[in-house]
C-alpha cells in the first residue's frame, strides 16, 4: 500500500517466504490498473487500443447475455475464444474505464505468471550463481506483465505453461487440465495441446527426438495450402481463422512487416533462437553427464526436443513462431537447473560465458519494452495515489526527453 515496487523487490529478496508470491501478484494487479494503453481512436493501433475501443462501444451499446452466448463459436464471424469477450462484457456492464479492464486482465495474467515463477524458484538450490540469476530473469521477462497488451495469446501462454511446468518439474499431472483451459483463452493453443498429448502417449527416445529436432531446423519452406488442408478437421468456426493465417496475402504482409523491423528486434529474435539451439545441442552432447540421471531434467529436455521440432515447423507459417516462447521458457528453466543441480564442468562454464552478452541484451530489451507501458507512478507510486491518476506518460518517453535536455 505504500510502495508496490519496493514490495516486489522484497518478494524476490525473500522468495522462500510464503507471502512473497502474493506480493508479486499484487504488484501485477497494481501494474494492470496503471497500464498505459494506446489511443483507441488511432488507426492501426495496438491490441490494447482495439480492446479499449471495444470496451467503450460495448458500454455505450450493451448487449444481453443471450446475445453474447450466441456469438461464441459461431461460424459466421463469432468468437473463437471465451475469455476476452466475457471479461469485456462484464466490465462494460459497470464502466467504460479501461483501468478496471486491464486490472482484471492483470489479476488473471498475474496469478498464473506468479505461479510459474515460483514453480521455477522451488527447484533452485542454495547454490546460486550470476548465470542462475540471469537466466531466471530471462525466464521472468520472456512473457512479462506488460504483455497484457496482447492479452489473449499471452495469458493463454502462462495458463498453458502453468499446467506444463507443474508436470515437467514435479511430475504432477493434476494441473495438466490448465493446458486444455488455454484453448478457451486463445484457440491456437490446440497446437501445443496436441503436442503435449503426443509427448504423453508416445515413447520418449531422446535420440529419435533429437533427430526430429535437427530435421525441423533444416526445413525452410512449408506449403500453406497443405497446412490448411491438414487442419480441415477443425470445426467450422475455426476455419476462417485457419484460412486467414495460412493465406498467401497474410504471409506476404507478415514478411513485409518483418522486413521493416528495427535492428534491436531482429537481434533479440536471433539471439533467442541461437540460445535455444546452442543449449539444446550442448545438452544433448552432455546428455549422459548432465541430463540422463536426473528425471526432472530428462522430462524437460525430451519435451523441448519434441515440441521444438513441431514448433520449428509451425514457425514457418505466419504467426506460428509465437510458440517458440514456450520452448525458450523451458530451455531457460533447464539452464537454471543445470547451474544448481549438476557438478560444474569446463563446457558448462564456457557456454554460460559466451551466452552472457546475448542474455543480457534480451533482458535489457524486454525492460525497455516494458517502459512503454509504465510511468513514474507505476515505479514510485502506490494504489491510493493511482486512484487519482487518469493517464501517465510512458517512462521511456520521459527518459528520451531527459536525454534530449542533456
Amino acid at each position: 500500500m505504500i510502495w508496490p515496487l519496493g514490495a516486489l523487490i522484497h518478494a524476490f529478496r525473500y522468495y522462500r517466504w510464503p507471502g512473497s508470491k502474493v506480493l508479486f501478484w499484487l504488484f501485477c494487479i497494481f501494474f494492470g490498473f496503471l497500464f498505459i494503453y494506446a489511443d483507441p481512436y488511432t488507426e492501426g493501433a495496438a491490441d490494447s487500443a482495439r480492446t479499449v475501443a471495444k470496451l467503450i462501444a460495448l458500454h455505450q451499446k450493451p448487449i444481453d447475455l443471450g446475445q453474447l452466448i450466441s456469438m461464441f463459436y459461431d461460424s459466421d464471424g463469432g468468437y473463437t475464444d471465451l475469455y476476452q469477450p466475457i471479461t469485456l462484457w462484464i466490465t462494460a456492464f459497470f464502466t467504460d474505464d479501461p483501468r478496471y479492464l486491464f486490472m482484471i486482465y492483470a489479476i488473471v495474467f498475474g496469478y498464473f505468471y506468479s505461479q510459474n515463477i515460483w514453480l521455477v524458484l522451488k527447484v533452485i538450490d542454495k547454490r546460486i550463481t550470476v548465470f542462475t540469476i540471469l537466466y531466471l530473469i530471462a525466464f521472468i521477462l520472456i512473457n512479462p506483465i506488460w504483455n497484457i497488451n496482447g492479452v489473449r495469446m499471452n495469458t493463454a501462454m502462462h495458463v498453458f505453461l502453468y499446467g506444463l511446468l507443474t508436470y515437467l518439474l514435479f511430475n504432477d499431472k493434476s494441473k495438466l487440465l490448465w493446458c486444455g483451459v488455454a484453448i478457451f483463452i486463445h484457440f491456437s493453443f490446440v497446437f501445443p495441446l496436441i503436442s503435449l498429448i503426443i509427448y504423453l502417449i508416445t515413447p520418449r527416445k531422446t535420440g529419435v527426438l533429437f533427430i526430429l529436432y535437427v530435421v525441423s531446423m533444416m526445413i525452410n519452406i512449408v506449403d500453406l495450402e497443405y497446412v490448411r488442408n491438414l487442419l480441415s478437421f477443425l470445426p467450422g468456426v475455426f476455419q476462417s481463422r485457419v484460412t486467414g493465417y495460412t493465406n498467401l496475402s497474410y504471409y506476404e504482409a507478415i514478411s513485409l512487416h518483418r522486413s521493416s523491423l528495427n535492428l534491436q528486434v531482429i537481434l533479440v529474435e536471433n539471439f533467442g533462437k541461437w540460445l535455444i539451439h546452442l543449449w539444446v545441442f550442448v545438452a544433448y552432447l552432455k546428455y549422459r553427464t548432465w541430463i540422463k540421471h536426473n528425471e526432472t531434467l530428462r522430462r524437460l529436455f525430451n519435451f523441448v526436443l519434441l515440441f521444438g521440432a513441431m514448433a520449428g515447423i509451425a514457425s514457418l507459417v505466419p504467426s506460428g513462431g509465437r510458440f517458440t516462447v514456450i520452448i525458450s521458457s523451458i530451455v531457460y528453466v533447464i539452464v537454471v537447473m543445470l547451474h544448481t543441480k549438476i557438478q560444474w564442468d569446463a563446457l558448462l562454464q564456457f557456454v554460460s560465458r559466451i551466452t552472457l552478452i546475448p542474455v543480457l541484451f534480451i533482458i535489457l530489451f524486454q525492460i525497455r519494452m516494458g517502459f512503454q507501458f509504465m510511468g513514474v507512478i507505476t515505479l514510485l507510486g502506490n494504489p491510493v495515489l493511482a486512484l487519482f491518476v487518469d493517464k501517465q506518460t510512458p517512462f521511456i518517453e520521459q527518459i528520451k526527453g531527459l536525454l534530449t535536455l542533456l
